[in-house]
């Protein structure tokens, strides 16, 4: 072979080198390192999520992609969703759970501050809480606590029978009902006294028989407070009786059943304005905003009613069945069986509507710029102009999430594996997590490479010619790449619910490029294979 030739060859040797190290740079960094980041920058509004609606709070500037910031140990798993403890305020910096006692934690670094057990009825140790001016508010029927919201310190205790539901606190006033009881309570926030008390009593319901009530959480304004009431009434069949103590009861005959909304007066709690429904729906809390309050009549509407005077200002039917999810800067929030929707809080004119989205108001975290819903064990964040997904993360390990709460630039949660997570903007390490799956194939493709070479498959598989043979030696690297990249994503899918969007996209562009390589290196060991064939 002449010098050229030789020159050549090693000239084609080292270009194969080269072309293949780039090509297997590209695969790997397509395949571990690509986070792409759809979403643009959206300043968000003042808004922070609960799970009674949308509160102000300082503004919110999260933006996807997020990563885990820090996480809390709150129990071992909870085996049921329900049991998962919502996150019930976020303030001054602080975390505050009322499930198996009231619990503060430190909202930047995932630390305890302060936790305490408080005397509580038999029907368990689990908190409704309020928060206003450094106090925190936690109520357990039949008690209620005013705590220092930094130590935990009880400042007051009071006893209201039958109290319940998420205290609603406006100046100096805290207002709370009997959620299966007939009474709304106006306390002082000062020290626990009553205010003033209002007793439900519909007088057509008569006397003889049994009554059942149940009151929603109420909505306040400056001056009228709020709520929503279903009372039903069942007579006895025959004719009056008096049961003497012991006594059966006697049988209970027709139920009359009546429900609507009811209007007091905020600092004497005497009725302003009564609205009755036609029908029988579920107990909706009522929204106000501005002078106007919002309910849902039947399954299918949404009225505004004048909050002073009750007369009904607008109404919108949006379907077979909706729920108002929140109310905030002139926008109303609803789900539908429709897609969800924003209303003109003024108007009713529909503003935005999602026609072909999955996310769902209800269990959401709105800013202005996005929508951070979870669904399972997977944080979604949607646009929330169009309500286009625009990033999934996955870094939860429990199977279901509660709804997410935003404050100061992180997403707060509570999961089934029994930790409190905190989310922020980043991009999480790319990270096998069935590392399991992995090891047993590479067993199973072992020892199928040992057995075929027993048994001289391999040897009987020799190709003699030189290009053919450069064209296998070049391409099966990165088809191998290209399987293995394509293995990763099903199996991770498969596995853990789906992948990160951005890892899933770069897994995705990791097996294309592989395939280009292959192509590419396929052709360049095809041409040296050529040239350095014997002549």
């Amino acid at each position: 072979m002449s010098e050229a030739q030789n020159l050549r060859i090693h000239m084609l040797k080292s270009l194969l080198c080269i072309a293949i190290l780039v090509f297997v740079a590209i695969s790997l960094v397509s395949a571990t390192g690509i986070i792409i980041d759809t979403a643009h920058h959206h300043p968000g509004d003042d808004f922070e999520s609960s799970n009674h609606g949308i509160s102000k709070t300082e503004p919110v500037t999260i933006e996807p992609p997020l990563k885990v910031a820090w996480t809390h140990d709150l129990s071992c798993p909870y085996p049921d969703p329900s049991w998962i403890p919502s996150i019930s305020v976020i303030a001054d910096g602080a975390i505050y759970l009322g499930k198996g006692g009231i619990k503060a934690i430190d909202a930047n670094t995932g630390k305890i501050l302060w936790n305490i057990d408080l005397d509580a009825d038999p029907r368990g140790n689990d908190w409704d809480l309020g928060y206003n001016e450094g106090i925190l508010y936690a109520l357990n029927s039949p008690i209620i606590y005013a705590l220092d919201a930094k130590t935990g310190k009880v400042l007051w205790r009071k006893e209201y029978t039958n109290i319940g539901g998420t205290p609603v606190i406006l100046g100096n006033t805290l207002y709370a009902v009997t959620p299966d009881d007939r009474y709304v309570f106006a306390i002082d926030t000062a020290n626990g006294n009553l205010e003033w008390k209002y007793e439900l009593n519909l007088t057509e319901f008569g006397t003889g028989g049994r009554n059942y009530y149940s009151l929603s959480i109420p909505a306040v304004s400056e001056d009228i407070v709020v709520f929503q009431f279903r009372a039903s009434h069942s007579s006895y069949t025959g004719p009056p009786v008096a049961i003497e103590p012991g006594e059966p009861e006697p049988e209970l005959g027709e139920t009359i059943t009546k429900e609507g909304l009811i209007a007091l007066n905020a600092k004497t709690g005497e009725v302003v304005w009564q609205y009755a429904y036609a029908g029988e729906i579920h107990l909706f809390k009522p929204f106000s905003y501005k002078d106007l309050v919002y309910t849902i009549p039947d399954y299918g509407a949404i009225i505004a009613l004048s909050i002073e005077s009750g007369e009904e200002v607008w109404e919108a039917e949006i379907g077979d069945w909706a729920v108002i999810a929140a109310v905030e800067e002139g926008k109303l929030f609803v789900d539908s069986n429709k897609p969800p929707l924003i209303l003109n809080a003024d108007t009713g004119e529909i503003l935005n509507e999602y026609p072909d989205s999955k996310l769902s108001f209800s269990s959401s975290a709105i800013t202005d710029g996005f929508i951070y819903s979870t669904s399972r064990n997977k944080i979604q964040v949607f646009d929330s102009n169009t309500g286009e997904l625009v990033w999934t993360g996955d870094a939860i390990k429990g199977y279901d999430a509660s709804a997410p709460t935003l404050y100061n630039d992180r997403l707060y949660l509570t999961s089934t594996d029994g930790k409190l997570y905190a989310f922020e903007h980043g991009v999480e390490p790319f990270a096998i997590k069935t590392i399991h799956i992995y090891l047993a194939t590479f067993a199973i493709l072992f020892m199928l490479c040992a057995i075929a070479y027993k048994n001289g498959f391999i040897s009987k598989l020799r190709i003699k010619n030189k290009v053919l043979n450069g064209i296998i030696i070049g391409a099966v690297p990165f088809i191998l790449i290209a399987i293995s990249l394509l293995y990763i994503l099903i199996v991770e899918d498969y596995y853990h619910g789906g992948v990160g969007e951005g890892i899933a996209l770069g897994l995705g562009l990791g097996f294309v490029f592989s395939l280009i390589a292959a192509v590419i290196a396929g052709i360049l060991g095809g041409v040296f294979g050529y040239v350095s064939r014997k002549e």
